[in-house]
């Protein structure tokens, strides 16, 4: 099996984090905390974006340690790390974040921090396809696998 990537999606838009965030059923403190996180990243201000979004990754909140993984994935506000980059990916992952699902699925085509398994790569983006993922379904489309 052989997969063809497609070229990442950006990162979600405030108004999707804020949407994310009751979905997500933090306090209002860390509410605030994950939405000045956004905020921060958006306008390149990783240094603030990590202060804010690190303890509440920590914490368990699925899209703070989605954003931490693309923190580390590109070198954004720490060192470049795929390994971390794919531990942070795979405990949101773990919690239904079809974002993170896609991003740890491409690891696993490319090898990027974890060893490449296109089995590993098929689970993730078939969860990420079955939550409406667009590019996950692409990519299993352009693969053979149907997908409607």
């Amino acid at each position: 099996m052989r997969f063809s990537t497609l070229t990442r999606r950006p990162g979600t838009s405030l108004a999707a984090a804020v949407m994310a965030m009751a979905l997500f059923a933090v306090t209002p403190a860390s509410a605030q905390t994950l939405v000045q996180g956004y905020a921060a990243y958006g306008k390149g201000d990783y240094a603030t974006a990590l202060a804010n979004l690190q303890p509440l990754a920590k914490k368990g909140a699925k899209a703070a340690q989605y954003y931490l993984g693309l923190m580390y994935e590109k070198g954004r506000g720490v060192t470049r790390d795929d390994a971390e980059a794919a531990q942070w990916f795979r405990r949101a992952a773990d919690q239904g974040h079809a974002d993170a699902q896609y991003s740890l699925a491409l690891m696993y085509i490319e090898g990027r921090g974890v060893a490449h398994d296109e089995y590993e790569a098929l689970d993730w983006l078939t969860l990420a396809a079955q939550q409406g993922h667009k590019p996950a379904q692409d990519i299993m489309k352009s693969n053979g696998y149907p997908w409607e």
